[in-house]
């Protein structure tokens, strides 16, 4: 019984509170309020939040871990490892409003955070790593017509990047990627001669630089690696893609120190 009539005065307070705040007002009379309901409406359309009228917001991203076995011969172990920097772990910002009819403008900030990197374990090193753990791999600006393309400008990936991975509708060239994207760090093992630094070998002091790392089975340049993913770092650059004509479209971008690349995609169904 004491409970509920505790509670019965709280809510006597409330109300009276709010019969004496509501003849203040009245008193002041009824404009008095405009203002901040104004300026209220103002702070509500100019916020990024999913459905807004201006402006939209989606977050996105994935958790990536795996399980790595490896036996080379000598010793064999099982590691937990990250997927890599650009299919690592992430969350994604992207940010768009139209600001005139079939034009858009946005933003990207593409954040990953990585553990124990496929790039640079090996067999004396379960948690190496290439980059910090938590890292800013994209952040550009961007303005879409939707009949003219898409340019953007910023830290991001290049036209090239993904070139197969992207259309491929099975979701395995990943994976199944005939590069070496995994397990680089691995030196090749010669009867039980130590391995030194990021795959490669030491005879008696000799560094041979032979590693799936250091040129057997890696593409080390873009040029070297003919429909495969050899440039997925983003770098600050210039971007253009094309309007899709047909499943057709193009890409080509512009970055620092002269890089430059063009990349034609199709996509398409067959009966």
């Amino acid at each position: 019984m004491r409970r509920h009539s505790l509670g019965a005065l709280v809510a006597a307070g409330l109300l009276a509170g709010g019969l004496s705040t509501g003849a203040s007002a009245a008193d002041l009379g009824g404009n008095c309020c405009a203002d901040l309901e104004e300026r209220i409406a103002e702070l509500e359309a100019t916020t990024a939040r999913k459905g807004n009228r201006k402006v939209s917001l989606t977050i996105s991203g994935w958790v990536a871990e795996q399980v790595v076995w490896w036996d080379d011969g000598v010793e064999s172990n099982a590691y937990i490892t990250g997927t890599g920097t650009t299919l690592a772990s992430h969350f994604k910002l992207t940010g768009q409003a139209t600001i005139a009819p079939g034009y858009q403008a946005g933003y990207v900030i593409h954040v990953e955070t990585q553990t124990a990197d496929p790039f640079a374990v090996n067999a004396n090193n379960d948690d190496a790593t290439l980059n910090p753990s938590v890292s800013l791999l994209q952040s550009y600006w961007f303005i879409n017509s939707d009949r003219m393309g898409k340019l953007s400008v910023g830290q991001l990936s290049h036209a090239s990047d993904n070139t197969a991975i992207l259309v491929d509708g099975s979701g395995s060239l990943v994976p199944a990627n005939w590069l070496m994207i995994e397990g680089a760090g691995f030196g090749l093992r010669v009867s039980s001669i130590g391995i030194s630094g990021l795959g490669s070998i030491n005879l008696g002091g000799l560094q041979t630089g032979i590693g799936w790392g250091a040129g057997v089975g890696h593409c080390q340049h873009i040029s070297a690696g003919i429909a495969a993913d050899c440039n997925g770092v983003p770098l600050n650059a210039v971007r253009y893609d094309s309007p899709t004509f047909g499943g057709f479209s193009v890409s080509a971008s512009w970055g620092e120190d002269d890089f430059w690349d063009v990349a034609a995609r199709y996509a398409g169904e067959f009966n």
